[in-house]
């Protein structure tokens, strides 16, 4: 039998125990792609892609808003929803926390590569105002 895993539920475990206060949706792409190779025979997360960040956030609004191609939690989350998140699919939540560690291993390149992309960008607009 196949349990279908709605992606609401995996991005909500990666905000949970990411431990990031927000993840771009290059971010989500990665922690579903991990996951989704992590998971045992039978289980399938359904919703990839944009659509399912933008899922996320319109289910989720009293707990998260949307910064750019960024979803930031906010500072007064709802605990019960989080707790909620924290429950369902209990199976997989060892699966998540391992998912985990691999995306921050591979997502701190991510973010170096960004911070040298905005560096560049700085002195790149620092030369052209002279």
């Amino acid at each position: 039998m196949i349990k279908f895993i709605d992606s609401d539920i995996i991005i909500g475990k990666a905000l949970i125990y990411s431990g990031l206060e927000c993840l771009s949706f290059e971010q989500i792409y990665q922690y579903l792609n991990i996951v989704g190779v992590m998971l045992p025979e039978g289980y399938i997360i359904s919703g990839y892609g944009y659509n399912a960040i933008e899922s996320f956030f319109s289910n989720y609004t009293c707990i998260v808003t949307r910064i750019h191609d960024k979803i930031v939690l906010k500072e007064n989350k709802n605990h019960q929803i989080i707790e909620f998140l924290e429950t369902v699919f209990p199976e997989i939540n060892e699966i998540s926390k391992r998912a985990t560690d691999i995306f921050q291993d591979s997502s701190s390149h991510i973010i170096e590569d960004e911070q040298k992309k905005d560096k560049s960008l700085e002195l790149l607009y620092e030369k052209k105002k002279y």
